[in-house]
């Protein structure tokens, strides 16, 4: 098998992976979690055979936002509910708000 036959498969099985996720995404977690490793997985095999990382490399500025943005995200998803209930009551208006919190 060559190298260009071992990333064509690890492309269709990443790519299959991504539809896996999108049908099992309100079906089961388990499904979730095999879908999402076996594409990291191809990912990681296809970067072994062919180190080509020219995607990654952006600006610093770029870098920045996306830790703030996953800092930022954490931070929102810690907060309790009455805390972030109260935020919103204050900054947000009404409509949403009540999608928010309705669940």
């Amino acid at each position: 098998m060559t190298k260009e036959n071992v990333v064509r498969i690890c492309d269709l099985i990443a790519e299959y992976c991504i539809y896996g996720l999108i049908v099992a995404l309100a079906i089961s977690g388990a499904a979730i979690e095999v879908f999402s490793a076996l594409a990291v997985l191809a990912f990681i095999v296809k970067k072994i055979l062919i180190p080509d990382f020219s995607l990654f490399k952006v600006s610093r500025f770029s870098w920045v936002s996306l830790l703030l943005f996953t800092f930022l995200w954490s931070f929102y998803c810690l907060m309790p509910d009455h805390i972030l209930e109260r935020v919103c009551a204050h900054y947000f208006p009404s409509g949403l708000r009540m999608c928010s919190f309705s669940w």
